[in-house]
């Protein structure tokens, strides 16, 4: 991979953990196993379990991500 790849790469999953941190991270946390108290109170998926992630489709992951839970 090229440096600028590497780059541009880089710069397309920035934002994304920004969004991460501002949208999810109180329900999910940091790790994404749903372990904080608001997580906890809410339901929230821990997005770490690997059963989930087999289970779920990709169509449903979208989903959740563009329109949230609530």
């Amino acid at each position: 991979m090229s440096s600028f790849a590497s780059y541009a790469a880089a710069q397309k999953t920035r934002p994304a953990a920004q969004l991460y941190r501002r949208y999810c991270v109180s329900c999910h946390g940091n790790d994404g196993r749903a372990k904080t108290s608001k997580g906890k109170f809410s339901h929230a998926r821990d997005l770490a379990d690997a059963q989930w992630q087999t289970d779920v489709s990709d169509e449903r992951i979208f989903n959740s991500i563009m329109n949230g839970r609530n």
